[in-house]
């Protein structure tokens, strides 16, 4: 944030993970928004990749989204395990893809704002699935998502963190 203007810092006490992503989403400024939470880190084009996937997409595709990488912490050292990048949905399946699994990690993602605001952001009744909340959302809104075929982030595992039971698909 010191180096560029366009990134803010916004403090505000813990309320959770929606809490924080909806004080994110109200003072966001711009065409799109992605969070990072902070055990995790993306890789250094995912911007840059999603920003240009936007550009040849029409305005029915609010997401896009990519594969992501695990990063085990354990006491004798890290280990980064490279998942295999998912099939892409079918345009269409949005809605119906949400019920068979949990298919896209939140860090992964980049969404227009204007969508974002427009349905509330996220639904803060949800403590740990407001982002697969929000994907069934969208899609039974007629949203599409766009799938990059690039590794975008890296998801880290380790027994402190908040999510339920430490759970890739939760």
């Amino acid at each position: 944030a010191k180096k560029d203007a366009r990134i803010k810092f916004i403090s505000k006490k813990n309320g959770g993970i929606t809490s924080a992503l909806n004080a994110g989403i109200e003072h966001a400024s711009g065409e799109y928004f992605c969070w990072l939470s902070t055990d995790d880190y993306f890789y250094p084009q995912k911007l840059e990749i999603q920003v240009e996937a936007f550009k040849k997409l029409d305005s029915n595709f609010v997401m896009v989204y990519g594969a992501f990488d695990l990063l085990h912490e354990k006491p004798e050292g890290d280990q980064l395990e490279q998942l295999p990048t998912p099939a892409p949905i079918l345009k269409g399946t949005e809605f119906a893809e949400g019920f068979r699994h949990d298919f896209i990690d939140g860090c992964t993602i980049m969404i227009r704002l204007s969508v974002l605001k427009e349905i509330g952001g996220f639904n803060p009744y949800y403590r740990h699935a407001q982002d697969f909340e929000m994907w069934l959302k969208l899609g039974s809104l007629g949203y599409f998502f766009h799938l990059v075929p690039e590794k975008v982030s890296v998801r880290r595992v380790h027994p402190h963190q908040s999510s339920t039971g430490n759970m890739i698909y939760c």
